[in-house]
């Protein structure tokens, strides 16, 4: 369990940066749309 537990931490920080980065491309889509209208 031990040697488990760090690989699952590391998945955690990526799965949190992956949403992040995804976010952030949302906003900057929905800005560029608002501009548009």
């Amino acid at each position: 369990m031990e040697a488990r537990e760090p690989l699952e931490q590391n998945q955690e920080k990526q799965n949190l940066e992956l949403h992040d980065q995804n976010t952030k491309e949302d906003q900057i889509q929905r800005g560029s749309k608002n501009k548009i209208h």
